[in-house]
């Protein structure tokens, strides 16, 4: 994989900044993967970690079960598997191995075997399954654990920040985590945070007959993996504060902020918005806000692309007259804005109805001359029904929502 086949465009909401102020501008950052033809993938190394507690009885486990008996049916020889289960207990129910006709049927076998019973120790699952990939990082595979789970963290380690950061590390050791919330009584901020952190995905499924087809969606991305370790370096002057919106996960450090994306598949798009404050400065004299995309190509290799967002300072009427590009503001309005709303119904969730409400309105304060119309609208009338207390299907598919449109991932069907 080359720049060819990758692309970083940088695009502002308008080139001028005054002379005589602080200027605020958005940066939006677009990386986007060239569509590709199947053909040559890195091999797949999973942790498939499989709530079994009692609250998964029925259609839950049985759909559960049918995801994880496809992902064995897909996988190819070269790629490894292994199963987890856990509710109070937890047990490795398959241990990974390379898949082959032997390792398929003794994986079936122990799926179908499972039954519910007993709490969550949704950490203990989630570790021993992190154990299992970890021992096979190779540096060429794609490595992720699959955490399933319909019920709140009840036995280990239930602290939310600690799961996020023990996810975190291990993605930085080579191994992310994707999680699927199963119901109506799982924590959505817990496995969203460890989904973040963990460079994979989230996913709320409200009816367990979806799970298989929501598995089938993830192990799909996973095949189509074209670029690894893929990082955005940001550098900017260190006189120029710059701000990474929406709450995904990056480090900063002086002059510099270092956004890990981890994978990107084939015909991927992901965008980040940057809020740049501009101090005054000489007029026609120039500042940058660079970006470099870095990646490791699939099958040997690596790349990096650069752009950057250029400022010019001028007169203040100059600045007023200016052309503005209100996509550009639109969309960092609504990534901000969505983080925003996210903090709110966790807010809400702990009982703190106005102080959400009113959270919420004060963001929208912020951004009201470039708020699209229809997320005004949305955002006015989640916050009311914050102020009354929300039913916990509003909770999970807000929360959703809101983790969809910070995140700005799509793919090309």
């Amino acid at each position: 994989m080359s720049c060819d086949d990758a692309t970083l465009r940088a695009a502002t909401d308008c080139a001028l900044v005054r002379a005589d102020g602080t200027t605020e501008r958005f940066v939006e950052l677009a990386v986007e993967a060239r569509e590709t033809p199947p053909g040559q993938r890195a091999p797949l190394n999973l942790a498939v970690v499989i709530d079994r507690s009692g609250s998964m009885h029925g259609d839950k486990l049985r759909f559960a079960q049918e995801a994880a008996l496809h992902v064995a049916r897909t996988l190819a020889a070269g790629d490894r598997q292994a199963v987890v289960a856990y509710d109070d207990q937890v047990e490795v129910i398959a241990e990974s191995a390379q898949m082959d006709a032997g390792s398929r049927r003794r994986v079936s076998e122990a799926i179908r075997a499972l039954f519910p019973r007993g709490c969550t120790d949704l950490h203990g699952g989630w570790l021993c399954g992190a154990q299992q990939a970890s021992a096979w990082v190779d540096g060429a595979s794609v490595s992720r654990v699959l955490l399933l789970s319909d019920g709140l963290a009840n036995r280990g380690d239930t602290d939310p920040e600690s799961l996020a950061f023990q996810a975190e590390g291990l993605a930085e050791r080579g191994v992310g985590t994707s999680t699927f919330g199963v119901g109506l009584d799982f924590n959505e901020h817990l496995l969203a945070a460890m989904a973040d952190r963990g460079r994979g995905r989230f996913y709320f499924i409200e009816h367990p007959a979806r799970i298989p087809e929501i598995f089938r969606q993830e192990l799909g991305e996973m095949l189509s993996v074209v670029a690894r370790s893929v990082v955005v370096r940001v550098e900017h002057p260190r006189e120029v504060h710059v701000e990474l919106l929406g709450g995904i996960p990056h480090q900063v450090q002086p002059g510099m902020i270092t956004v890990p994306l981890g994978e990107l598949v084939s015909g991927e798009l992901r965008e980040l918005y940057l809020r740049a404050s501009v101090p005054p400065g000489t007029p026609g004299a120039r500042v940058e806000v660079r970006a470099v995309l870095a990646f490791q190509a699939v099958g040997g290799g690596g790349g990096e692309c650069r752009t950057k967002a250029v400022f010019t300072w001028a007169p203040a009427d100059e600045c007023e007259r200016a052309p503005r590009e209100q996509r550009v503001r639109q969309a960092a309005a609504e990534v901000d804005l969505a983080l925003a709303a996210d903090e709110a119904l966790a807010l809400e969730r702990a009982g703190r109805n106005w102080e959400a409400r009113e959270y919420v309105a004060s963001r929208m304060a912020a951004h009201d001359e470039a708020m699209p119309a229809y997320l005004g609208c949305e955002l006015r009338t989640l916050s009311e029904r914050m102020a009354d207390g929300l039913s916990e299907i509003e909770r999970k598919r807000s929360h959703a929502d809101m983790y969809g449109r910070r995140s700005r991932r799509t793919r090309k069907p």
